[in-house]
């Protein structure tokens, strides 16, 4: 199910973000989702949950990691 709705945001992007050239929002809302896939994915590879994250997803995710703010935002104990 998650595989199919990330499918589903990477097909309705409509720029660099979600919903445009500049983030949103969403944008906000579903990055930390994403991140969980990954943590998980870090943490237990050998569930391969990270497959399920498509290539426009994992390049949306990391225009989102890359804005200035994210940093501060980041969980210190994920580090």
């Amino acid at each position: 199910m998650v595989a199919a709705e990330l499918r589903y945001l990477e097909k309705e992007m409509k720029g660099k973000f979600l919903c445009g050239d500049t983030p949103c929002a969403a944008d906000f809302v579903l990055a930390p989702e994403v991140g969980y896939i990954n943590r998980i994915q870090f943490r237990k590879p050998e569930s391969r949950v990270g497959e399920v994250v498509p290539a426009g997803i994992k390049a949306w995710h990391e225009r989102v990691t890359a804005l200035p703010f994210y940093d501060k935002t980041f969980p210190p104990h994920w580090r």
